[in-house]
């Protein structure tokens, strides 16, 4: 078995979650995490994000996310 991640962009990592998540979550919660989400995959694909546009989940980490945060204060 590798320890390698596979690749995923950021707007099928988001399908996959969402999917995942369907039987656990009503209708109305999964359509705010898919809002939330939403907001967060632009970001990561904007000028505004800072690092370049992310194509890979897996160079996503606490500091990009921290920034985010800070970028929607």
């Amino acid at each position: 078995m590798s320890d390698e991640l596979d690749p995923i962009t950021p707007e099928s990592a988001m399908s996959y979650y969402l999917d995942a998540r369907r039987y656990d979550l009503s209708p109305d919660t999964i359509q705010s995490h898919r809002y939330r989400l939403k907001s967060f995959v632009r970001w990561l694909q904007s000028p505004a994000h800072g690092s370049g546009e992310v194509m890979n989940m897996n160079d996503v980490d606490l500091r990009t996310v921290h920034a985010y945060r800070v970028f929607k204060r």
